[in-house]
């Protein structure tokens, strides 16, 4: 055959290419890649106060400070697929001798010279002019095929993602008695304050753009379309050969009819997939709770309160990313969004009979929250009713209904964006 079947062993990736025409069954095992727990390096820091500052009416000052960073560094896979299958042209050499390996033509495919001994400039032209050789759709991962020294020990593709995330969150407060309203009355008064900062590499993608001028021959850095033909790697241009001929060929097989994949080629067709994020939450609210009124079955309590939260979040992205030119993440566009939320809540515990009762305590509780979010979002007005009741001492039932309303995060309101999960 002419080309050797798939061989080796799970977790060797997959040391030859696979022949399609005998059936083979390619081993090709990213896991040595990929990370089952990500290695990580964390430090952390908390810290609480208060300090009473009326005894009489139990007023305090409070608060909290939890700081935290995070550094990951996680295994990935060497690279992705194509979402979008790119088309191989007919002057790809790794094309025109898979054709030749396949039986559609002679040397010619290959062969400058044969090509001319017909009567043909080359062997591009001589391929063109073959009624059974044309370009070809192709949906590969680059890498797939190469043992793993390959990718890691000749320092193609560096695949592996470093993130770091740093945290910091404070809250800070005053709370007692709220003596106006009388002894059973407390008050809570709160500011909150969060930042979440994440930034990294998390791994390498395809530059669709790159990936397609290196199939049409014009691929690598230095490559100037304009004044150097397809494939000349003496002036800097290489095409990327996406069939298993190329894990066979020697180094130095480049040029027009070349096999080998240089490894100048694979640093124009990567990119790093780059981001960084900002978000801060700003909270004030308050909550006064106490005691209403008197009923033969118990004391009916209420807790009362608002809130506003300011919310903002940011994104910044490579070029690739922010272009929407890799071929298997999505991208993100750079964007910023901020947001102000207004909401105000009560509740209300009503005793519905006492354990002195015959059918033992039971206890009615109802809540209201009402939450503007602004623009599009609106606002909503959720309820909630709920029942315990306690027949003996050792069983409890309880029921419940209430709705609900989960507002679209900032992330969604502002963009797009790929996450990659190790399964």
């Amino acid at each position: 055959e002419n080309v050797p079947p798939a061989q080796g062993n799970p977790g060797d990736n997959g040391r030859r290419p696979v022949s399609f025409l005998s059936g083979d069954t390619c081993l090709v095992d990213f896991l040595p890649t990929q990370s089952i727990i990500d290695e990580e390096r964390r430090i952390q820091l908390w810290a609480a106060f208060d300090y009473l500052l009326n005894v009489e009416h139990n007023i305090e000052i409070y608060g909290e400070l939890q700081a935290a960073t995070n550094e990951v560094k996680r295994g990935n896979s060497p690279t992705y697929g194509f979402v979008s299958a790119p088309t191989v042209p007919i002057a790809n050499p790794g094309l025109r001798n898979d054709a030749f390996r396949r039986g559609f033509g002679g040397e010619e495919l290959i062969s400058d010279a044969a090509a001319q001994a017909l009567g043909f400039a080359n062997a591009v032209a001589a391929a063109e002019a073959n009624p059974l050789v044309g370009p070809v759709i192709t949906n590969v991962r680059p890498f797939v095929g190469i043992p793993e020294e390959v990718y890691r020990d000749n320092s193609r593709v560096d695949n592996t993602g470093y993130i770091e995330r740093d945290k910091t969150h404070f809250v800070g407060g005053l709370r007692g008695d709220f003596a106006p309203l009388g002894d059973s009355w407390s008050f809570d008064l709160a500011v909150t304050y969060s930042e979440h900062q994440f930034s990294g590499f998390t791994a390498s993608d395809t530059n669709n753009r790159n990936m397609l001028a290196s199939l049409d021959g014009f691929g690598g850095r230095d490559c100037n379309p304009a004044s150097t033909s397809a494939g000349d790697n003496t002036g800097g241009c290489y095409f990327y050969n996406p069939f298993g001929s190329a894990y066979l060929a020697a180094e130095n097989d480049l040029g027009p009819n070349g096999l080998y994949n240089a490894t100048e080629m694979w640093g124009f067709m990567f990119d790093p997939i780059l981001s960084m994020t900002e978000q801060e939450v700003f909270v004030i609210d308050g909550v006064i709770t106490g005691d209403l009124f008197e009923l033969p079955t118990g004391t009916v309590g209420v807790a009362l309160g608002a809130q506003y939260r300011d919310q903002r979040f940011d994104a910044f992205a490579s070029g690739t990313g922010k272009n929407f030119n890799f071929s298997f993440v999505v991208g993100q566009e750079p964007f910023g969004v901020e947001r102000d939320v207004y909401a105000i809540f009560g509740e209300a515990l009503v005793p519905l009979s006492d354990q002195n009762s015959a059918l033992g305590p039971m206890e009615l509780s109802l809540a209201v929250r009402y939450e503007d979010y602004g623009d599009a979002t609106g606002s909503t007005t959720d309820p909630k009713i709920a029942i315990l009741w306690q027949p003996i001492d050792d069983v409890s039932v309880r029921g419940s209904f209430q709705t609900s309303f989960k507002a679209p995060g900032l992330a969604q309101l502002g963009g797009s964006s790929t996450s990659l999960n190790n399964v």
